[in-house]
């Protein structure tokens, strides 16, 4: 296929049938697709409207200024449509003269380096009914407001999310302008998520610390009573994965199984290794209801970075910072955010250390720097440190504190989970030969406060089933998770404000 050459994918729901028609009406709702350069590939199908994140992040080519080589493929082996609805995308002639006018730019945006167009798409009862039940579930409104807000926005579920979240902010923060509800570059409300993009990603700064200033008057005046005046919960559950984002093998089928495991299991804390940007971009916008992401860069053209995910109106987020490595040669560093969960005050150290054998000395010295800032922080912190640390265990002798233990060793040291990155069982990366190593390269390490507020119980791996309809594990690391119980003290309100909801209990009996 030479580069004049464009591909048209279109997929339909396996649920609803769609109907092409070209503006047939002022009012029918619009879906964007786009043209990418050579073969299609599956993330230019159009399964349902989450996808439409990925599709915005991918690098794909401008369209094309005259749609004669606009060619139909078949969709590919394994994709998740019914067969039925594995027929021919035909495109109305009309479609050529509808692209030459949005190329003057009545119905195509530029983002970045491609374009988008759109194309109108018929929409049947039965998915407006679905569509209006996941905007009731991710933004609490009952179903005629949700249907409102729909129709209000032409059906289009991303305009009516980013509609509610700006207008409750504006109403949260005196009807400041904002573009976004949550930006990686300042502290944001604990009670509405958003999405991050890496186009916005900054070290803290001035503006940061007057944001936290707002946030701090707001919760010692009373204000956001609802998050931080009821009992937190009695257990925590931490997750740490290294995603192995550079394998494109399967890359968004693994990524959409690891989303769909994060949000089963239900983790209260998310740590990621190994994101390409337009991944983390992705899973932000799938988690964006139920999580808060940070990423761990200050980079928008990184090759690939990590990212702390924490979990909405369970851990409240109050700073993040980012601490490079001088002596990495892979672009790696240390991103550390400062939360707390009721009175339990948490630091979250998510890093990437070297890797390979013949980076051991530089993997060793980014860990005493690692160590070193576990220990910098008042004792009344519970720091956890953990991520792809490539650690052999030779390397960890007499580097660590001893007041900060291995969890895998604490809870236990079962053979189960000792080995995260093992060939032996995890078939994405195999050596050459019948020798196929297994190691124990993702770790977490744990300092309690004092007073004692988090107490460790469990130590696991998850992520040791493959994604269906593929030969592919989620990544080939297991991920690990932790369990934590919250002290009593720590679950506690504060005194005035749960004496405050006793008041109002009373009041209503």
């Amino acid at each position: 296929m030479n580069a004049s050459t464009f591909a048209l994918a279109i997929a339909l729901s396996v649920s609803v049938s769609f109907k092409l028609s070209l503006q047939a009406s002022g009012h029918v709702p619009w879906l964007r697709y786009v043209h990418r350069f050579g073969s299609i590939h599956e993330t230019v199908i159009l399964r349902n409207y989450r996808t439409l994140a990925i599709l915005r992040t991918r690098k794909f080519c401008r369209i094309s200024e005259t749609m004669d080589n606009v060619v139909k493929e078949e969709l590919p082996a394994g994709s998740d449509t019914d067969s039925k609805q594995e027929e021919d995308v035909k495109v109305p002639m009309n479609l050529k003269e509808d692209a030459k006018e949005s190329d003057e730019g009545s119905d195509v945006e530029e983002i970045g380096n491609f374009q988008i167009a759109e194309v109108a798409i018929e929409l049947d009862e039965n998915l407006k009914s679905k569509l209006t039940q996941d905007l009731s579930a991710i933004c609490s409104l009952d179903g005629p407001t949700a249907r409102k807000m729909l129709e209000t926005h032409k059906w289009n579920m991303q305009r009516a999310i980013d509609s509610f979240f700006d207008a409750n902010s504006d109403d949260d923060e005196n009807n400041e302008s904002t573009d976004s509800v949550m930006s990686a570059t300042t502290p944001v409300s604990k009670t509405f998520p958003a999405v991050v993009t890496l186009d916005d990603v900054a070290s803290p700064g001035a503006d940061c610390k007057k944001e936290k200033e707002v946030e701090s008057e707001k919760r010692n005046s009373g204000g956001d009573r609802s998050s931080f005046s009821s009992w937190a919960p009695e257990k925590l559950s931490v997750i740490s994965w290294n995603l192995d984002g550079l394998d494109d093998k399967n890359l968004e089928k693994r990524t959409d199984a690891v989303i769909e495991i994060i949000l089963k299991e239900n983790h209260d804390i998310v740590f990621f290794q190994e994101l390409l940007p337009y991944t983390f971009d992705y899973i932000g916008r799938r988690l964006c209801s139920k999580y808060m992401p940070i990423p761990g860069t200050d980079n928008p053209q990184c090759e690939y970075l990590t990212g702390t995910f924490l979990k909405l109106n369970h851990v409240h987020y109050d700073d993040h910072y980012i601490i490079p490595y001088p002596n990495t040669a892979m672009q790696r560093n240390l991103l550390v955010t400062k939360a707390f969960i009721g009175k339990a005050k948490i630091a979250l150290l998510n890093t990437h250390l070297e890797s390979t054998a013949e980076f051991g000395e530089q993997r060793k010295m980014q860990l005493k720097n690692c160590f070193e800032v576990a220990m910098s922080f008042p004792p009344d912190y519970n720091v956890l440190f953990g991520g792809d640390l490539n650690l052999r265990d030779k390397e960890v002798i007499g580097l660590l504190p001893g007041s900060m233990s291995d969890l895998w060793v604490k809870c236990g040291s079962r053979d189960s989970c000792k080995y995260t990155w093992d060939l032996t069982r995890n078939t994405n990366k195999q050596m050459p030969s019948r020798f196929q190593p297994r190691c124990r390269f993702d770790r977490f390490y744990f300092r309690n406060s004092n007073p004692p507020t988090l107490v460790p119980e469990f130590f696991g791996v998850t992520g040791i089933e493959k994604v269906l309809q593929t030969q592919s594990f989620p990544s080939d690391h297991w991920a690990i998770i932790a369990f934590f119980r919250l002290s009593k003290e720590a679950r506690k309100p504060e005194a005035k404000k749960r004496k405050m909801e006793e008041c109002a209990t009373t009041s209503t009996n």
